[in-house]
């Protein structure tokens, strides 16, 4: 978990350890897309973490990872990710 600092009213600054911002609305869609690709073809997924992370932008990934994503990060993700497994499982 990422921890956020903000400044207070008084002017401190202040650490947030837990986040309770809900999640987004495509969160559990893109989860449920990507718990059914890996039961599915897990052993053709190997690679997918080590695409994601050596193709999409980092800061993009930690964003995502963060949930504080915005569209822009959110597209260079999925495009660093092997499309077929996933389009497979969003179609089943």
């Amino acid at each position: 978990m990422v921890v956020r600092q903000s400044t207070t009213t008084s002017g401190t600054t202040a650490s947030a350890a837990f986040d309770h911002r809900r999640d987004p609305a495509w969160q559990p869609v893109l989860d449920g897309i990507w718990l059914r690709a890996l039961c599915r073809e897990g052993a053709r997924l190997d690679d997918a973490f080590l695409s994601l992370l050596t193709t999409a932008p980092i800061d993009a990934v930690l964003r995502f990872l963060d949930k504080d994503v915005g569209t822009r990060d959110l597209v260079e993700v999925v495009r660093a990710l092997p499309p077929r497994p996933f389009v497979r499982a969003l179609l089943s």
